[in-house]
């Protein structure tokens, strides 16, 4: 064995016994300077030279990885990497092992814990190789075994989100430990969307189709349930459901509104606080409540953070020329310029979620905007220069007397996009087959070249359905009558090219159809031979003959 996998020993020992990644770099610096990570042998130990070993140590009975003397336990334990591990990080006997002491503390350096176990005659020498042991450990730790369920105790880090959020949330802004990257890309793997290892819209739309179709909270995070349906469960993306990577979801739009209703009649509070999670009678000014609106509708229970993140001068207006900026500039959460008043309400989509009327009037005490949610009209009304009231001083909707969303005081409008993704699983929309192509391709052949299997007309091409039996239809008939069956007179239409009313035509004809309508004929002449004459059949019908 290399040292590496000497190592790599060490450190799953560590982390099968709970060992923190302290403690296991310790046990690394320890084997470091008794071993230099090289199972010895010791001839003062007969029996250890029986073992396999890279050298021969020769500090009094001492072997091993960390050259533990025989009161440490079998011969068979010390000269093997986990089992010498195992008693370097527990003990044996009245032998103290690493965690029978505060080795996660700083109050000591990292070498003074292993000097208490070691007891050595030269107790710096484990600090010195300190470094040695946290880089080996960097390049060599690994993550447990992702495919290990349920997962070992004790808690620690394993690879892929297990429970929300911390472990959940993969690498949103890139600044996560790999381990919950790499599991982000497992889940991302199994569904066959792209393994970007970071929680993007693609991954989010996945999460939500999970959720819908447990019947499970939309949120379209991926938290412990939604690892273990695909991981554990192999749950997979529905055939012909989209993936809803643009929308708000309704279970968003239905917090919103319940934020607004638990707050109605709440102060207004001029340039005051967001509004606060923990107390629906704390109020806020105009733009913090639209600003609270919006991240409930965007981010939802779930991942709002209750932060203040714009005011009515985020959403640009052009103040040189006191127009509204350009329909479909974009604007603070995801919003849209619709227009200026009053043509810009009439222009905002039918399947808008949010409405945003705003007076741009400099900011401050000067400007004012409300909010309208899927029909629900929210203001936090205020003392306002020449800005119709509303819900003066407090927030209220329509029935506290909001201002009206066609009021001409509003200088412009913006939206916020649909479509509502709902909390139950869309229908299929997989497009039916295409039944004109498909007959076309039964009776002509894929794309229209025929059949190999029919034969081929004089030009090389392959005989088509029509093209097949108009070509041998009059052997078909012999063989059928031959066989009893009554022949019809119908003729199928000539759609055969001329080729296949050539010689060469007929010759395939006598070689392909002939001869088993000769056969048959014959074969039934001869059973009719056999037959006595009490026993013959009556004439057989002709067409146009009654029986």
């Amino acid at each position: 064995m290399t040292s590496d996998d000497y190592a790599r020993a060490i450190i799953a020992e560590g982390q099968r016994r709970a060992i923190t990644p302290k403690g296991i770099q310790i046990a690394l610096a320890t084997a470091l300077v008794e071993s230099e990570l090289r199972m010895l042998a010791n001839e003062a130990d007969p029996p250890s030279m029986n073992f396999p070993h890279e050298g021969v140590g020769s500090d009094h009975q001492s072997v091993g990885l960390f050259q533990q003397q025989p009161w440490w336990g079998t011969i068979a334990c010390r000269m093997d990497a986990a089992c010498s591990a195992g008693q370097f990080y527990n003990g044996v006997g009245t032998n103290k092992g690493l965690t029978a002491f505060d080795y996660t503390s700083d109050a000591h350096s990292p070498g003074s814990y292993a000097q208490a176990v070691q007891v050595s005659a030269n107790p710096n020498a484990y600090d010195n190789r300190w470094n040695d042991a946290v880089a080996l450990y960097d390049r060599l730790a690994t993550p447990a075994n992702a495919n290990d369920w349920p997962l070992p105790d004790p808690p620690r880090i394993y690879w892929g989100p297990q429970q929300g959020p911390d472990n959940a949330w993969s690498n949103l802004d890139e600044s996560e430990p790999s381990y919950s990257h790499d599991g982000l890309t497992r889940w991302q793997t199994a569904l066959g969307i792209p393994a970007t290892g970071v929680f993007d819209g693609t991954t989010k739309a996945a999460a939500i189709l999970c959720q819908q179709s447990h019947d499970w909270a939309v949120t379209g995070n991926v938290y412990k349930g939604e690892w273990d349906a695909v991981i554990n469960q192999s749950w997979r993306l529905p055939t012909g459901v989209p993936l809803p990577t643009t929308g708000i979801l309704r279970a968003n739009i239905d917090y919103a509104i319940q934020i607004f209703t638990l707050r109605v009649g709440d102060p207004y509070v001029e340039g005051g606080p967001t509004l606060d999670p923990n107390n629906v009678s704390a109020g806020t000014d105009c733009s913090g409540l639209v600003s609270e609106e919006l991240e409930a509708l965007v981010y939802g229970s779930t991942n709002m953070d209750w932060s203040r993140r714009c005011t009515t001068e985020n959403w640009p207006y052009d103040y040189a020329n006191q127009v509204a900026v350009a329909p479909g500039t974009a604007g603070p959460y995801g919003t849209i310029c619709a227009g200026r008043s009053p043509g810009g309400l009439a222009a905002i989509p039918a399947g808008a979620i949010a409405i945003i009327p705003i007076m741009h009037r400099g900011g401050g005490d000067s400007s004012h905007m409300e909010i309208q949610v899927e029909g629900v009209l929210m203001e936090s009304g205020g003392r306002h220069n020449n800005v119709p009231p509303g819900a003066s001083g407090s927030i209220g909707g329509a029935a506290q007397g909001a201002t009206a969303l066609n009021n001409p005081e509003w200088t412009d409008y913006w939206y916020l996009p649909g479509p509502i993704i709902e909390n139950t699983l869309p229908a299929s929309v997989t497009a039916p087959p295409d039944y004109l192509q498909l007959i076309y391709e039964q009776l002509a052949g894929p794309d229209g070249h025929g059949w190999q299997q029919l034969g081929t007309n004089a030009d090389g091409t392959n005989l088509t359905i029509v093209q097949f039996l108009a070509k041998y239809k009059p052997a078909l008939d012999e063989l059928l009558a031959q066989n009893g069956e009554v022949k019809t007179t119908t003729t199928l239409p000539t759609t055969t090219p001329p080729a296949t009313s050539t010689a060469a035509s007929h010759v395939a004809l006598d070689a392909e159809i002939l001869p088993a309508a000769k056969a048959a004929s014959l074969n039934r002449k001869a059973a009719d031979k056999a037959v006595s004459p009490a026993k013959k059949r009556a004439p057989r019908n002709t067409p146009g003959r009654k029986a």
